[in-house]
């Protein structure tokens, strides 16, 4: 029985095709190549929005008036944080974008901010996250700065929505929309060479 399974074995690799001759450690070679750079693209587009989204806390915080308390820095920096190195992601890749809502937006704003993220077909799915929610998220950062973490109150933080654009070339058209709507403090897409103004 095991003589008759091994000539059947070597009858039926008789049969198939010899495969190219190649070298497999650079096919090996290639393909990590492959994934490094697709790592690099997925952890470059999350730390080069963490950086757009500190500059543009720190632009508003400037920039507010006295009277007004100014978003903190730090609480928006609960995004995800990862490699430094940025390298955009091609046109019709997926990306994150943040939206965030000015400190004083009103409930009906918000929900206006909702369904136009509903009804817009570059939209592949969104989340919201409340003042309370970012500011477990910067406890978690900061943990290692009570004092710091002491001198933050949630009704600091903004709220924000986290979406996913279907492509990063929508993006300025996205971009545009939600900011010229009431309650959007900022847009802000996870990728490199798109800013606040943009």
């Amino acid at each position: 029985m095991d003589q008759k399974l091994h000539s059947l074995f070597e009858q039926a690799l008789a049969d198939e095709p010899v495969p190219p001759a190649v070298d497999l450690a650079q096919v090996a070679m290639a393909e990590g190549a492959r994934i490094r750079r697709h790592r690099r693209l997925v952890t470059g587009g999350s730390a080069a929005g963490v950086l757009a989204v500190f500059a543009t806390i720190v632009a508003l915080n400037v920039g507010a008036p006295a009277d007004r308390t100014p978003p903190v820095t730090a609480g928006v920096a609960a995004l995800p944080q990862t490699s430094q190195t940025c390298v955009p992601p091609a046109p019709d890749a997926p990306v994150e974008t943040w939206v965030f809502l000015q400190i004083d937006s009103t409930a009906r704003q918000r929900s206006a901010l909702e369904t136009a993220l509903r009804s817009d077909p570059a939209v592949r799915h969104f989340t919201f996250e409340s003042r309370e929610q970012a500011f477990q998220q910067f406890k978690e950062l900061w943990r290692d700065s009570p004092d710091f973490v002491a001198s933050v109150s949630p009704e600091q933080l903004p709220e924000k929505f986290s979406v996913m654009l279907a492509k990063r070339s929508a993006y300025p058209a996205f971009a545009a929309k939600m900011r010229a709507l009431a309650g959007t403090e900022s847009v802000v897409g996870a990728f490199c060479g798109v800013g606040v103004g943009e």
